[in-house]
C-alpha cells in the first residue's frame, strides 16, 4: 500500500490481515516497553492462534527441516553431539525467521497488487458510467487515409 492516495482510489483496511496486532492500544502517555513487559504480555492464547497465522506453518516446517539437516550434517562431520544440537537449533531459528520474513514480504507485494487491480477496475467502472470512453467519430468511418 502506498502513502500517496489518489482521488478515486479506495483505501483498504488490513485489520483482518494483521490479526495479531488488533489488541494494541496507542496512547500518547505510553512508557518505553521493556523485555519483561513483553514477556508478561505473552499468554497461552497467543500460541493457540499461531497456526492460524499466515506463513507460520511453512516457516516452522522449513526451520525444522533445515535445523535437522544442519544438526545431522554437523554430527556426521564432527562426531560431537552438543555442537550438532547447537547447529540444529541455530539453523531452525535462522531459517524459520528468514522464511517468515520472505513470506510476509511476498504477502505484502500480493496485497499491493490486488489493491492496485481493484482500484483500476473501480476507476474503469466509474469512467464507463460517466461515458468518458466514447468512440471517436473517425474510428467509425469506413474510409481512413
Amino acid at each position: 500500500m502506498s502513502d500517496k492516495s489518489e482521488p478515486n482510489q479506495v483505501n483498504f483496511s488490513t485489520e483482518k490481515i494483521v490479526d495479531f496486532q488488533q489488541n494494541v492500544e496507542h496512547t500518547p502517555e505510553q512508557h518505553a516497553a521493556t523485555v519483561s513487559d513483553a514477556v508478561k504480555s505473552i499468554s497461552v492464547k497467543d500460541f493457540s492462534k499461531a497456526p492460524q497465522m499466515p506463513c507460520f506453518r511453512d516457516s516452522v516446517l522449513y526451520g525444522i527441516g533445515s535445523g535437522t539437516g544442519l544438526g545431522v550434517g554437523h554430527f556426521l562431520l564432527k562426531k560431537s553431539i552438543k555442537p550438532a544440537c547447537n547447529w540444529a537449533v541455530g539453523g531452525f531459528a535462522l531459517v524459520s525467521i528468514l522464511s517468515w520474513e520472505v513470506c510476509q514480504y511476498q504477502r505484502r507485494v500480493k496485497l499491493h497488487q490486488i489493491e492496485t487491480i481493484v482500484n483500476t477496475l473501480k476507476e474503469h467502472q466509474i469512467r464507463k458510467k460517466l461515458q468518458l470512453e466514447k468512440p471517436r467519430p473517425e474510428e467509425n468511418s469506413p474510409e481512413q487515409n
